[in-house]
């Protein structure tokens, strides 16, 4: 595996692919900080989304009635 695929394991310290769940070697979830990382930035894009979808709802509400 190339090795910008890898990573390691925060618990265990072996080498673990940036795309797994859970480490192989000890179970760990989200083990490379680069999978941390990815969950972080989408949960900070989540509060986008749910004004974007209130403008439209309060948008949708004025057209209609």
């Amino acid at each position: 595996m190339p090795e910008d695929l890898l990573g390691k394991c925060r618990v265990c310290d072996q080498r673990v692919s940036k795309q797994a769940w859970n480490c192989p070697h000890c179970g760990q979830p989200t083990p490379t900080e680069e999978v941390k990382a990815y969950f972080d930035f989408r949960r900070k894009r989540l509060p986008i989304y749910v004004i974007i979808l209130i403008v439209f709802v309060v948008v949708t509400w004025i057209v209609l009635f």
